[in-house]
C-alpha cells in the first residue's frame, strides 16, 4: 500500500479558504503598516486641506472593516462552524463585503492619483484613462459583491467570471498606469528641480557674500571715517589728506554714492 501523506491530502477547508487565509495574514500586516502611516500623516502634516485629512480617514475606515469583515468571515468558517463541510461551500454577504470594499478603497486612492497626477502634469490623458480605470473597477466590485450573494455557493462563482476579470484587471492597469506616470515624472522633475536649485543655490551663496562683502565694508568703511574725521579734526590745515582717503574708500569698497555720501558729510563736518 502506497504511503499517503497528511499533507497532500486537502481537507474542504483548506480548498475554499486556504488562499483566502494566507491573504488574510498579509492584509493584517499591511494593516499595521497602514495605521503607522495614517498616524505620522496626522502628526505631521496638520495644516493639510480637510478634505484630503477626511479622504485619508474615509480610506483608512474601508481598510478596517475590509479586514474585520474577513476576519469574522474565516472564524465562522473554520472556527464556528466547523467539521461542516456544507457551510464551507457557501458564501454569504461577508465574502461579499471583503469585494466591495476593496474595490472601493483601490477605485478612491486611483481617482486622487489621478487629480494629483493632473496637478503635476496638467495633461487630461492620465486622468481620462485612470478614472475610467478606477471607476470601471468600483463598479465591477460592487457587481461583484452583489453576484457573490445572488450565487452563494463557490462551485457556481463561474457564472460572473467576466464580472470578476474586470474588476481585477482595472485595479492592476490602474495602479500600472499610475506607478509609470509618478515614476516618469518624478524624475524629470528631480532632474529640473536639481538643475533649479544648483543655479538657484549658486547665485543665492553668490548674493549673501556679495551682502556679507558689502556690509563688511560698511563697518569698516564707517569705522575709517570716524578716525579720519578726526584725523583730520587735528590736521585742519592740510584738507588735501582727505581727498586721498575719499578716493581710496572709493576704490578698495567700490561702495559708490552711498560712500561718497557718507564722506561727504564728514568733509562738511570738518570745514
Amino acid at each position: 500500500m502506497a504511503f499517503i501523506s497528511p499533507i497532500s491530502m486537502k481537507g474542504p477547508a483548506e480548498v475554499a479558504h486556504g488562499w483566502m487565509f494566507i491573504g488574510f495574514v498579509f492584509n493584517t500586516l499591511l494593516l499595521g503598516v497602514t495605521i503607522t502611516q495614517v498616524y505620522m500623516y496626522y502628526t505631521k502634516y496638520k495644516e493639510d486641506r480637510p478634505f484630503t485629512k477626511a479622504l485619508v480617514a474615509f480610506v483608512f475606515i474601508l481598510d478596517i472593516m475590509n479586514t474585520t469583515f474577513l476576519c469574522v468571515l474565516l472564524y465562522r468558517s473554520l472556527i464556528t462552524f466547523y467539521g461542516e463541510p456544507e457551510f464551507l461551500t457557501k458564501a454569504d454577504w461577508l465574502l461579499a463585503a471583503d469585494a466591495w470594499t476593496t474595490g472601493l478603497i483601490a477605485s478612491t486612492v486611483q481617482s486622487f492619483f489621478a487629480w494629483r497626477i493632473l496637478r503635476l502634469t496638467k495633461n487630461w490623458i492620465y486622468v481620462v484613462v485612470i478614472g475610467a480605470l478606477a471607476i470601471a473597477g468600483g463598479v465591477a466590485s460592487i457587481m461583484t459583491a452583489v453576484e457573490t450573494v445572488r450565487v452563494q455557493y463557490f462551485s457556481e462563482f463561474r457564472s460572473f467570471k467576466a464580472i470578476v476579470i474586470v474588476y481585477e484587471a482595472a485595479e492592476v492597469i490602474g495602479d500600472i498606469v499610475i506607478t509609470t506616470v509618478l515614476v516618469w515624472h518624478l524624475l524629470n522633475s528631480r532632474h529640473g528641480l536639481r538643475g533649479k536649485y544648483t543655479s538657484t543655490g549658486s547665485r543665492l551663496e553668490s548674493s549673501q557674500g556679495q551682502a556679507n562683502l558689502a556690509a563688511s565694508g560698511q563697518m569698516n568703511l564707517s569705522k575709517k571715517i570716524q578716525i579720519d574725521a578726526v584725523n583730520i579734526e587735528t590736521t585742519k590745515t592740510h584738507p588735501e589728506a582727505f581727498v586721498g582717503v575719499q578716493s581710496h574708500e572709493l576704490h578698495d569698497f567700490g561702495q559708490g554714492l552711498h560712500a561718497k555720501a557718507q564722506i561727504d558729510s564728514a568733509f562738511r563736518g570738518v570745514r
